[in-house]
């Protein structure tokens, strides 16, 4: 199952445009979520503290290993990617949701994940993960 999923990532992201439907590559206009765009878009943008703050809302509660690997990628890709496409798009009542994203670095994928849920009247991103191995993320999917 895990193969032929990373297999349909590889062809996503060599299909680069035809699967972004607009710059923050959204899976479908219908089925977006407001936090998961802004943060999509900063990080295609290599606005990587505004994408901290985002996908953050509550303070630095995250996983040490996963800001040291935010840092690395702002390092490595100052200016962000040239584009982006959303290869998995989940959501289960009563309110969680889950994307991963892949971003083209003219070399192997960057991957993100995106995990959020309702609370209060919006859907907060409660956690996220960024990894140039694709499974690493691909593994969170629930």
């Amino acid at each position: 199952m895990k193969l032929s999923f990373v297999a349909a990532l590889a062809v996503a992201l060599a299909a680069g445009t035809a699967q972004a439907n607009d710059a923050n590559c959204r899976p479908n206009p219908a089925r977006t979520v407001d936090a998961f765009e802004t943060a999509k878009d900063a990080l295609l943008r290599g606005e990587f503290d505004r994408f901290l703050a985002t996908v953050q809302p509550f303070g630095n509660r995250s996983d040490p290993d996963r800001m040291r690997a935010a840092q690395r990628f702002s390092n490595t890709f100052p200016n962000g990617f040239r584009e982006c496409a959303s290869v998995v798009f989940r959501s289960e009542a009563p309110g969680l949701f889950q994307e991963i994203v892949l971003y083209d670095t003219g070399g192997p994928p960057l991957a993100l994940y995106l995990r959020g849920a309702r609370f209060r009247r919006d859907i907060i991103i409660i956690d996220f993960a960024l990894s140039d191995r694709a499974t690493e993320v691909i593994d969170l999917l629930e």
